[in-house]
């Protein structure tokens, strides 16, 4: 989560990217997904967030973008790389 102007205010004052990378893009392949994690996925996107699948983890597994659910962009330079990219503009890493 980065916040343009503070940390207070509302939703429509921070963004949210969300990197899946390793065993749990396996959650978001078309042929694997759970069917309510479309909608959830599409009700996030309509609020702005990013969805960031690891080209990495896309590639050993052998899925392309439209192998996984619909709204994930491709993240060539890694999961782990983008997060450590996200931290460095001001996001804070929250892990499940």
């Amino acid at each position: 989560m980065k916040s343009r102007r503070s940390f207070f205010g509302g939703p429509d004052k921070v963004e949210i990217e969300l990197v899946v990378h390793g065993p749990a893009l396996k959650a978001f392949h078309k042929d694997k997904a759970n069917s309510t994690i479309q909608p959830t996925l599409d009700t996030l996107k309509g609020e702005g967030v990013v969805l960031n699948a690891c080209g990495n983890t896309m590639r050993a597994q052998k899925v392309e973008l439209p192998d996984l659910l619909l709204g994930f962009v491709r993240r060539n330079e890694g999961g782990v790389v983008v997060l450590a990219t996200l931290q460095q503009q001001g996001f804070t890493y929250l892990r499940p």
